[in-house]
C-alpha cells in the first residue's frame, strides 16, 4: 500500500490532509462583500458574472426528469429521442412491432407507456447535455441550488472546481467560488474530498501526514 492509499483509508489522517490542502489553496471568504455588491452589481461591467456567482447552478436534470415521465406528449416525446437515438428502436425495447404507429399502438397498450417514457429518459439521461437540451427545447425552468458562501482560491484549485461541478468565477480581479454547503468546514466538503482523492500519488499533500 503506497502513502496515498494508506492516508485515504485512514479517515482521520485523510481528514487532515483535506484540511492541508484547504488552507494552501483556499484565500478568504468575501462572502460579505458579494452580499453588499448586490445593490449595485447591475452597474458594473460584469454584471453577467455577478449574477453566476450568486444565482446558482441550475439543475436542468430534475425539469426534464420531470417533463418527460409526466407531461411531454407522443411528439415531444419522440422529438427527445431523436436528438439522442432513434425513435424506432425505444418502440422496440418497449415491445412494438416494427414499423407500428406509435399513437395506435400505444392506446391499445395504455400498459406500456410508463416504459416508454422511461426509455425515452433513460436516453436522454445518458445523453451529456440531454436534460440541458430538453430544458432549453420547451422552455422548462431549471432549479437552481442555492449558493451560502463565496470565497477566494488559488487560480489553479478554481479550476479544479469547476471540473467537479463547482460554480468558480473571475470576478473583480479575484477568483471566486461560490460554494454550495455551509455549515462544516470546508475540508469537509464532498467535492474537497473527491478532488484530493483525485490527486498525484506523489503530490505534496500526501506528506502532511
Amino acid at each position: 500500500m503506497n502513502k496515498k492509499e494508506e492516508v485515504i483509508a485512514d479517515a482521520s489522517k485523510f481528514q487532515r490532509v483535506c484540511a492541508s490542502y484547504v488552507r494552501r489553496n483556499v484565500i478568504h471568504c468575501v462572502s460579505a462583500l458579494i452580499y453588499e455588491l448586490r445593490g449595485v452589481a447591475d452597474e458594473l461591467d460584469d454584471y453577467d458574472t455577478y449574477v453566476a456567482l450568486t444565482a446558482g447552478k441550475p439543475d436542468y436534470e430534475e425539469a426534464a426528469y420531470q417533463f418527460v415521465m409526466n407531461d411531454a406528449d407522443l411528439d415531444d416525446l419522440e422529438a427527445i429521442v431523436e436528438e439522442n437515438g432513434y425513435w424506432s428502436d425505444v418502440l422496440a425495447e418497449v415491445g412494438a412491432p416494427d414499423g407500428a404507429d406509435a399513437e395506435e399502438w400505444l392506446e391499445a397498450h395504455p400498459e406500456a407507456e410508463k416504459a416508454l417514457r422511461r426509455a425515452a429518459w433513460k436516453m436522454t439521461d445518458e445523453a451529456s447535455d440531454g436534460p440541458e437540451w430538453v430544458c432549453n427545447h420547451f422552455d422548462l425552468e431549471p432549479e437552481y441550488g442555492e449558493i451560502y458562501e463565496h470565497w477566494i482560491v488559488d487560480r489553479y484549485f478554481g479550476k479544479q472546481l469547476i471540473a467537479a461541478g463547482e460554480i468558480v468565477e473571475d470576478y473583480l480581479g479575484l477568483t471566486v467560488w461560490g460554494r454550495t454547503t455551509t455549515g462544516q468546514a470546508i475540508y469537509m466538503d464532498g467535492v474537497i474530498e473527491q478532488i484530493v482523492q483525485g490527486l498525484d500519488g506523489d503530490h505534496w499533500v500526501w506528506k502532511e501526514v
